[in-house]
């Protein structure tokens, strides 16, 4: 079986958008002495990285769900994931880790859907389930309180008609 680098490349992009957790940034060209900085900067942070090229990408995506990311796409993208050995970070941290890094955040990918920034910056947590009870919450106190002032009215109705 005969491999080319565009074949492997196609795969790599795939791979990594089977990832449960990941973000998509946009990076600064930098020189090579520069990249070594960051490059250290990234394995201090438990963050890998895959340079991602336009075409392909723009391509995979294209056959995918994601297609709604392909805009973000320009420039020097990459994707970023925490290593193995990571499994909880803040908000602040990870915000916090990619500024010294000289990225720039695009969006998140979390459980399969994408998010931009802005939608990130209201959450409090980046943990799935204090995310789900929150809004949890949120629905039974309102559901509540609309079926209380839906069923005072239809009792209502119900008097006047009778």
């Amino acid at each position: 079986m005969h491999f080319e680098l565009r074949d492997y490349q196609f795969l790599k992009v795939k791979q990594y958008l089977k990832q449960k957790f990941l973000l998509f940034s946009n990076g600064a060209s930098q020189t090579s002495t520069n990249w070594l900085a960051v490059e250290q900067s990234l394995s201090k942070s438990n963050l890998k990285y895959y340079k991602v090229y336009n075409k392909i990408a723009l391509k995979v995506l294209t056959n995918s769900v994601y297609n709604n990311i392909k805009q973000a796409i320009k420039g020097t993208f990459f994707f970023l994931k925490l290593d193995g050995n990571t499994n909880l970070l803040t908000k602040q941290q990870l915000f916090k880790k990619l500024k010294s890094v000289f990225f720039t955040l695009l969006s998140i990918k979390l459980n399969n859907k994408i998010y931009s920034i802005v939608q990130i910056k209201k959450i409090k947590s980046l943990n799935y389930r204090s995310n789900m009870s929150i809004f949890y919450q949120f629905l039974s106190a309102n559901l509540k309180c609309v079926y209380g002032i839906t069923y005072k009215k239809i009792s209502k109705q119900c008097d006047l008609n009778t």
